[in-house]
């Protein structure tokens, strides 16, 4: 007598009629054991094929030739923030890392903010590759959580700390990103422009102690604050005054500082230092083309042609040329240390506030 082999059975894979239909509630129950199915695998984490299949399978459901109806979207999206949070504070980094992965590419089809709890706690975790993972999923949950004032503030917070608490090159390039979602317009850039002000600000002062990692990536703070629609984003011109000046001194203070480190900085220094001036300098020709300011289009165009080749001196001479028209654009703005206002524009010991 033979004894039978035990069969395990397996959720089958989710049809088309079922990612497609208008109205998937008579599926559910079907998409209910397809997550689970798949979530405990990557939970078990048995062996690394097992895990990354269970992984593509969950994202395939999403991506493709066939469009997932809103309909499936919503109820899919609802299955994975009830089920995945337990992976998500696994002790496992492998199953945090493709839990995380997971929502980044389903966050990324969806452009919702259902997911928003599961991006902070990404953000909050202690492994960097968890947290580049979600500041890769906040890029697209940050537009429409904006809406949304409870998770706004507990999202924004949570992309701020994560930047300053691991600090690192891919981590601050990855936060400017999240934070700067120019190709994925909000309701409203008025909330970012205050956290990307202030992540600027941060980063300024770590040039004091020498090169940051990653000095480039601050040029996409310049870009995004300086962008027509954030730049007069505040429908307030007395407002928008303010918050403009906060960005021209956090402008100033950026070359400043970048210029006071490049003396001394090492050739890999060297090579992002050049290029972060140069882009900073198309920052302000963007505000002197936005107020047709030519004579500010003009003080910019040195500091443009910066590069990892130029000479320290004339990479000061660019600077200061940059620097002091936006001082006559901008008055009563603070001078960077070896520095002089132009002797026609007033200067200020006071820094205007991000």
């Amino acid at each position: 007598m033979h004894l039978a082999t035990p069969v395990q059975t397996h959720a089958a894979d989710l049809s088309k009629d079922i990612r497609t239909a208008a109205d998937v509630g008579p599926y559910r129950a079907e998409i209910t054991a397809y997550v689970q199915e798949k979530i405990a695998s990557i939970a078990l984490d048995q062996s690394p094929k097992d895990t990354s299949d269970a992984r593509e399978s969950l994202i395939d459901e999403v991506r493709g030739l066939v469009e997932p109806s809103a309909s499936f979207l919503d109820v899919y999206e609802a299955e994975l923030q009830s089920q995945l949070p337990p992976l998500a504070s696994s002790p496992s980094v492998r199953v945090r890392l493709n839990a995380a992965i997971v929502v980044a590419a389903v966050t990324a089809k969806a452009q919702n903010a259902q997911l928003a709890p599961l991006v902070i706690a990404e953000l909050n975790d202690s492994n960097e590759a968890v947290v580049l993972w979600g500041f890769k999923a906040a890029h697209d949950v940050i537009p429409p959580v904006l809406g949304v004032p409870n998770l706004k503030a507990q999202l924004l917070a949570a992309v701020s700390k994560a930047a300053q608490r691991l600090g690192t090159g891919p981590i601050i390039t990855a936060a400017y990103n999240a934070l700067a979602v120019a190709d994925k317009p909000p309701d409203s850039p008025v909330d970012l422009i205050g956290p990307v002000q202030n992540l600027l600000a941060w980063r300024i002062q770590q040039y004091a102690a020498g090169v940051p990692p990653e000095p480039p990536a601050d040029a996409r703070a310049t870009a995004f604050l300086t962008e027509r629609n954030v730049w007069k984003a505040l429908p307030s011109q007395q407002k928008a005054t303010v918050q403009q000046k906060a960005t021209v001194q956090l402008i100033v203070d950026l070359i400043g500082a970048a210029t006071a480190d490049l003396g001394a900085a090492q050739s890999e220094d060297r090579d992002e230092l050049g290029p972060l001036l140069s882009q900073v300098g198309e920052a302000i020709q963007v505000i002197g083309l936005t107020n047709a300011d030519v004579a500010l289009q003009q003080a910019a165009t040195p500091l443009t042609a910066v590069n990892s080749h130029t000479a320290p001196a004339s990479v000061l001479a660019a600077a200061t040329t940059a620097i002091n028209g936006l001082v006559v654009k901008f008055p009563g703005l603070k001078m960077p240390q070896g520095f002089a206002a132009p002797a026609t524009a007033p200067s200020s010991s006071t820094q205007a506030a991000p």
